[in-house]
């Protein structure tokens, strides 16, 4: 097995406003990739960008750190888990929570040579947020312009919003969003409410029902406020899939507008527009990068899945489920490939092998904090429409989303960490699904 990641380590994503705001709390949530990888689990890592896959000759083209030739590194299957980015505001599709990258391979060393700091390594990484904390921290020294907009009230920006006001009560923090209300369409009006009551009681301004359109003469006047010091992006998902063919990517406006994610079948096998698996059926995509396509009554349907760490997971296991099978159809023991097997994996309606995914119980489950002392954790949340229930809220859900963030960095660092990687574990493989959709006993 070998992995290929821009960056040299792992970021537990949803703890980096906090780290921002407490910069000690990082260290517990990072950890690098080659001492997991390579000195624990003999999984070859190499740090660069995938600039291109080539599926005729079974190639991912790869620009390594520090070389300025590019790797062909060969594949017999290949397992696309790249995510998303969330500004569609910025034209790079960067923002600062995560670390910054580039939008086309293309323009990888020109993009890290505009800043002063490479996030690509993990120290140039804790310069960042350690520059983001001394400036969060300085404005209390300029009250008069310690205003700080959080634009997406989504549950990513409420989280954000509610971490910047309690580690910095002197900051004035404003939360935007085009949507009547907080959280979206997709909550109900007992978790909604909860969390705009908890905003309302620390001093959080939020405004709705406007888009956030800084470059429009007047628009700071007509919101009422200054124009911030300090502004976070969380709108929107846009996807950043540029070394793929276009021929598996879909076009704006199908599925999720902005295009450009990963055609996948219920096998998460990576598809052409014909629907035919791209790349003979030997490519994979799972997580927040795809986009499940399928054809019902002679027309192409799409089905959308949150874009969480759970269902990401869960599709992981599905897909590496199916390399698994694939394996044993296609090769041999001894490793020589059988020329005519029995069963294809780029004809999936015809081999029962290949397991079809589903919509987990996981997506429906959203952990929100609000503060460090306070939080929400809702269940049964799964759209197009209004719903819903608070499974905990108060100190309760905030000790529970700490206890998820620990158990997950755990089950990540390495084989030492028994109970959390049991734990998960059995969270991801449990036989019987009685929540969601999906087989009831899909063991068999």
């Amino acid at each position: 097995v070998t992995v290929i990641d821009a960056k040299e380590y792992f970021e537990f994503t949803p703890g980096v406003m906090r780290a921002f705001c407490e910069p000690s709390q990082w260290l517990s949530s990072v950890f690098m990739y080659h001492e997991v990888f390579e000195q624990q689990l003999g999984i070859r890592f190499i740090h660069g960008e995938v600039t291109e896959v080539k599926c005729d000759e079974r190639l991912v083209c790869t620009k390594t750190v520090f070389s300025k030739k590019e790797d062909h590194i060969p594949y017999d299957f290949l397992l696309v888990c790249v995510g998303c980015v969330y500004n569609r505001v910025s034209s790079t599709g960067d923002y600062l929570v995560f670390p910054k990258g580039p939008k086309s391979p293309a323009r990888l060393e020109a993009r890290f040579a505009m800043d002063h700091l490479d996030e690509r390594f993990m120290e140039g990484r804790r310069r960042k947020i350690l520059e983001e904390h001394i400036e969060l921290s300085d404005m209390r020294n300029q009250p008069d312009n310690a205003v700080v907009l959080v634009v997406g009230a989504g549950s990513v920006g409420v989280q954000s919003a509610c971490e910047l006001k309690y580690y910095f009560p002197h900051l004035t923090v404003v939360l935007m969003d085009f949507l009547p209300h907080c959280l979206g369409p997709h909550f109900s009006d007992e978790i909604v409410t909860y969390c705009q009551a908890y905003m309302d009681k620390v001093g959080i301004l939020c405004i709705y029902n406007k888009k956030y359109d800084p470059v429009r003469s007047g628009f700071w006047d007509e919101v009422g406020i200054r124009a911030p010091r300090k502004t976070y992006i969380f709108s929107g998902v846009d996807s950043h899939n540029q070394f793929m063919d276009r021929e598996s990517l879909n076009s704006p406006g199908q599925g999720r507008a902005s295009g450009g994610w990963i055609r996948v079948n219920f096998h998460l096998q990576a598809i052409c527009w014909t629907g035919r698996p791209w790349g003979d059926g030997r490519v994979f995509a799972a997580g927040d990068c795809n986009a499940l396509t399928f054809e019902e009554n002679g027309k192409i349907e799409r089905f959308a899945f949150p874009k969480t760490a759970y269902v990401a997971e869960q599709q992981a296991v599905h897909a590496a489920k199916n390399i698994k099978a694939s394996d044993k159809l296609m090769y041999l023991p001894d490793g020589n490939e059988i020329l005519e097997p029995k069963h294809r994996v780029d004809e999936p309606h015809k081999n029962p092998y290949l397991l079809k995914t589903w919509y987990p119980w996981g997506a429906q489950v959203y952990a929100i904090s609000l503060g460090p002392q306070d939080g929400i954790i809702a269940y049964g949340v799964r759209g197009p429409h209004k719903g819903g229930k608070v499974f905990s809220k108060g100190r309760v859900a905030a000790a529970q989303k700490e206890m998820i963030k620990y158990t997950k960095v755990k089950q990540h660092q390495g084989r030492q960490n028994v109970l959390s990687r049991f734990a998960w574990y059995l969270v991801h493989h449990w036989p019987v699904n009685i929540c969601g959709s999906g087989p009831l006993l899909h063991c068999f």
